[in-house]
């Protein structure tokens, strides 16, 4: 159903890495970009666009003027259009949104992108991941069933590490590895790993971030907060007051020497 066991392991691994400076300046806020940027996402050219982060279709208009961005090339933006808008497919329709203003603002953009004759495919695959299944209560108490609908949840991360890695360049203005490791959970798969796990994760990364200042994109259609201790950061995102997710940034794995 929406909710899928998380993909993401729970080893973490705090290995050393140089982090890749950037000249650029902080982008929250500031609509101008410089002829020296390069992409923050593929690092490997110019940057000719911006890509906002998270994806701008996640809001109804007018858009909020604060929502954040990154410098990145044309390529690499056209090319995460279809995770962009999967993402804002399954989340909007998530029953946790149900009510949120900007929600009501895209559910109609939503069906009538299904209803294009190029978005055909996006369409069946989408009345296929429907189904009924069992409903349960908060105390447990089953509740009969309901339509719900499957989710590719590596896509839905892709679109989650993608922001946080946009958000670090927002918040430090460095460039963080292209290889740099990423460990993502929702909500909905926190206790894949059982309750001993979840408590932990609760107490060592959920907890110290919520200590954290929040920062809330228009009304709040997205929200974060962060952490960022060394080379490792972690970053708490919540989609229209609702639906959160914890991603953590890790560095690339060191490269074990190999022997003649």
């Amino acid at each position: 159903m929406y909710a899928l066991a998380a993909e993401h392991g729970l080893q973490v691994a705090y290995d050393s890495c140089r982090l890749l400076k950037s000249d650029a300046k902080k982008t929250m806020g500031n609509n101008r970009m410089t002829a020296d940027q390069i992409c923050v996402h593929c690092q490997a050219v110019p940057a000719t666009t911006k890509d906002h982060t998270p994806p701008e279709n996640i809001y109804t208009k007018p858009l909020p003027p604060e929502r954040p961005w990154v410098p990145s090339c044309d390529r690499c933006n056209k090319s995460f259009s279809k995770d962009d808008e999967y993402f804002r497919l399954k989340v909007g329709l998530n029953d946790k949104a149900r009510g949120h203003p900007d929600v009501k603002g895209i559910i109609p953009v939503i069906f009538k992108s299904l209803n294009r004759i190029q978005a055909a495919r996006f369409g069946m695959a989408f009345l296929r991941d429907l189904q009924y299944g069992p409903e349960f209560t908060q105390s447990g108490l089953y509740a009969g069933n309901r339509l719900a609908f499957d989710v590719d949840l590596s896509r839905i991360f892709r679109v989650v590490e993608r922001t946080a890695r946009g958000l670090y360049f927002v918040e430090k203005s460095e460039l963080l590895p292209v290889n740099c490791r990423f460990w993502t959970i929702s909500d909905d798969t926190l206790h894949q790993n059982g309750a001993d796990a979840a408590e932990e994760i609760r107490s060592n990364i959920i907890a110290p971030l919520l200590a954290q200042p929040e920062h809330v994109v228009g009304r709040n259609a997205f929200s974060y907060r962060y952490e960022i201790n060394g080379e490792v950061s972690a970053w708490l995102m919540t989609f229209y007051g609702a639906i959160p997710f914890v991603t953590v940034i890790l560095p690339p794995e060191k490269m074990t020497p190999q022997g003649p």
